[in-house]
């Protein structure tokens, strides 16, 4: 089976025509930087590079425009993995929305 990974990238080039976070999450299946999450009870946000701060926790590998993962899913954000997507975010852009985990999930 061919990967949607040319589809993808035809798709998000589309601004307007698609939604974003559904086309995040079908490049993050079918690329396996998921994370389980409803099996585990994990909720998750979607959000933009430049919203990214110290103490999240990334639910999704963090991926360049050209698909190189520069950060696990897992990782706790800290000054310096801010600084690094940063930098790759000037120079070469950054896949989004990026998902981390809800660290403040509804009350039951």
């Amino acid at each position: 089976m061919d990967q949607p990974g040319p589809a993808l990238d035809e798709m998000e080039g589309r601004r307007g025509w698609y939604d974003p976070q559904m086309l995040a999450s079908v490049r993050a299946l079918s690329e396996g930087t998921a994370v389980a999450s409803a099996k585990h009870g994990v909720r998750t946000i979607s959000v933009a590079a430049r919203e990214l701060v110290s103490g999240m926790i990334l639910h999704s590998n963090v991926v360049t425009k050209e698909g190189v993962m520069i950060i696990g899913a897992g990782h706790e954000i800290n000054e310096m993995t801010l600084e690094k997507i940063q930098n790759f975010e000037s120079m070469s852009g950054i896949r989004e929305p990026i998902f981390i985990v809800d660290q403040n999930p509804p009350a039951k």
